[in-house]
């Protein structure tokens, strides 16, 4: 019987030593919200100015058939998505268009007058890298830079009026890499909603196989470089947390 008592009593010893264990740890940790860093961080639309050169069409192109416009300036418009990295840098993946029409106003061959068509679009798929300049940053301005690189597919579509006037033909498409640094300002507008001022400039060029009025084809570099600057306005997607136990008092 002594023995039974002895033995509960040890029982009950151990599991109060073992409760105070765990009471004590317990108030040496503690547990806290930490911001996670990788995640998905902002969506938005963007609207700009691009002048790419256009070196080939604009140099010798049109003034070899005395067209009387060239290309200049157009609107170029893009979605986007991006991916915060760590902190203070972002990844931004973005589709965007580019198109302009160009008129040869009437050139006179002989006895007759041409009045042709050359509209040129570009379709860019690219992928920047994007570093937040937070040192620089004043009340609601953030500015950031970043480099990137895309991929351009070109469609050219050629139009004669009158039909068949010897005048060259061009293919209807190329396609060929760019580059592009950038540099810009953001602002919050409203919860959740940020817009920006973005100045790019691009690098780079395409192919552009051409035939001439003796059926002779070539391959003709044509320069994409040139600067772009524009408005994105983007929902920033509401922060991420996760729960860490750390040591109290941290």
């Amino acid at each position: 019987m002594k023995k039974i008592v002895y033995a509960s009593l040890a029982a009950v010893c151990f599991m109060l030593c073992s409760l105070c264990s765990t009471v004590s740890a317990q108030d040496t940790l503690t547990t806290k919200l930490v911001k996670k860093e990788f995640g998905i961080y902002s969506a938005g639309l963007s609207a700009s100015w691009y002048m790419p050169g256009m070196s080939y069409w604009n140099k010798t192109y049109f003034p070899a058939y005395n067209w009387q416009n060239d290309f200049n300036g157009g609107m170029n418009y893009g979605a986007f998505l991006e991916l915060n990295l760590v902190k203070n840098l972002r990844a931004r993946l973005t589709g965007s268009y580019w198109n302009k029409t160009v008129k040869s106003g009437n050139i006179m061959m002989g006895m007759v007058t041409s009045n042709n068509t050359l509209r040129n679009s570009l379709t860019n798929i690219s992928v920047d890298v994007l570093y937040n300049l937070s040192f620089l940053s004043f009340a609601t301005l953030r500015p950031y830079v970043g480099i990137g690189g895309g991929f351009v597919f070109v469609n050219t579509k050629y139009t004669q009026s009158p039909t068949g006037f010897p005048m060259g033909e061009v293919t209807v498409h190329g396609q060929d890499y760019t580059g592009n640094v950038t540099a810009g300002i953001e602002v919050p507008v409203v919860a959740g909603f940020t817009a920006a001022v973005e100045f790019k400039y691009f690098v780079g060029n395409y192919l552009q196989e051409v035939s001439d009025l003796s059926d002779i084809i070539t391959n003709e570099k044509v320069s994409l470089a040139g600067p772009q600057i524009g408005i994105n306005l983007f929902w920033v997607f509401p922060q991420r947390y996760e729960r860490m136990v750390i040591p109290a008092g941290n």
